[in-house]
């Protein structure tokens, strides 16, 4: 008997070397165009978030004022038994002395140091409480007038938002914190990496993304428009009216206390008051205003919101820019910013 078999003829298939390039060098290219499409993308969406979170406290604020005789937030600085009634000037000159704007949410600040509960934390902390005579658990976690709730503690759902998502850097002063005038950004104690606060102890300077302008209320006839009062803060020390890389003198375009090399090394832009290591670049930063709006501030805000057009040492284009904006607290009331304080 005759036995037949089938063979199907068969043959491999594969790519040849030459295919196998072909469809490497199409990837490459595909992700040579798409990634920097995909980073844009992730960096608008970081910004939206950063816009929310500036709106979310908009409205915080607003509501605190509300229960507060019209006053926005101000700390309770220099107020204690010995001294319960401090002067104006004395309580808007110490706001930066709780830690910041860490010290409106946290009364608590360990951030990464190490705290056993009961003594000074170790490590790079923030403001822990007051060593008044008479407070209880020796002032640990309050404030010097006795409080130990700290002033915006129940007008924030959350406290990742005192993070912006595009913060990459913070640098750590130390605490206390020298006067401003002795601060450099080339002098910073530490370089950190901002984390999202998940609870008080987790809000310190270096994890805070914004600094705050203490010592407006929601009203003041002698204010024009509604002042700013919540913005992304700079990598350097932003404290007093003095903030924005060293206090930039822009009406002279000079350095103020930073250094031009420190300047140049950072990207600072003197247009926006901002560097290529801040929050947003040197494009500027969101703004929470008086009236609960926000909105991105795209010029110094220095001279946006603080420019005094009769102030001796101004120029004369520097007095015309500052009328021209008519942004500044100072226009009708010059002097304005002796009673508010930036704090970051």
């Amino acid at each position: 008997m005759k036995h037949t078999s089938n063979h199907r003829n068969s043959r491999t298939n594969a790519f040849t070397l030459i295919e196998l390039l072909v469809v490497i060098a199409i990837i490459a290219l595909l992700i040579g165009i798409l990634l920097p499409a995909l980073a844009k993308a992730k960096n608008t969406a970081k910004d939206l978030l950063c816009s929310s979170n500036t709106r979310g406290m908009a409205t915080a604020l607003t509501t605190y004022t509300a229960d507060h005789k019209d006053w926005f937030p101000v700390l309770p600085a220099g107020i204690n038994a010995a001294n319960p009634h401090p002067t104006r000037e004395y309580v808007i000159d110490h706001q930066s002395g709780f830690g910041g704007v860490a010290g409106m949410f946290s009364l608590l600040q360990i951030g990464d140091a190490d705290w056993n509960g009961s003594g000074p934390p170790s490590g790079d902390n923030g403001y822990f409480g007051s060593p008044f005579p008479g407070l209880p658990n020796n002032g640990i976690g309050y404030y010097p007038n006795g409080s130990n709730e700290p002033i915006m503690a129940s007008y924030l759902d959350g406290l990742e938002t005192l993070t912006c998502p595009r913060d990459k850097s913070d640098g750590w002063f130390g605490f206390p914190v020298a006067q401003p005038a002795n601060v450099r950004w080339a002098n910073k104690l530490a370089d950190k990496i901002p984390e999202a606060p998940s609870n008080p102890q987790d809000v310190v300077s270096y994890n805070i993304s914004y600094l705050y302008f203490a010592g407006f209320r929601a009203a003041e006839p002698g204010i024009l428009f509604p002042p700013a009062l919540w913005g992304d803060e700079t990598d350097d020390y932003d404290v007093s009216t003095n903030a924005f890389w060293g206090g930039y003198k822009w009406w002279s375009n000079t350095p103020g206390n930073e250094s031009q090399s420190v300047l140049d090394q950072v990207g600072f832009n003197p247009d926006t008051g901002y560097s290529d290591i801040d929050n947003h670049g040197d494009k500027g930063g969101y703004y929470a205003f008086a009236d609960g709006h926000a909105e991105f501030v795209s010029k110094n805000p220095q001279r946006t919101f603080f420019a005094n057009p009769k102030a001796t040492y101004m120029n004369e284009e520097g007095r015309d820019l500052a009328r021209r904006e008519a942004k500044s607290i100072n226009l009708v009331l010059p002097g304005r910013d002796r009673y508010m304080q930036t704090i970051d």
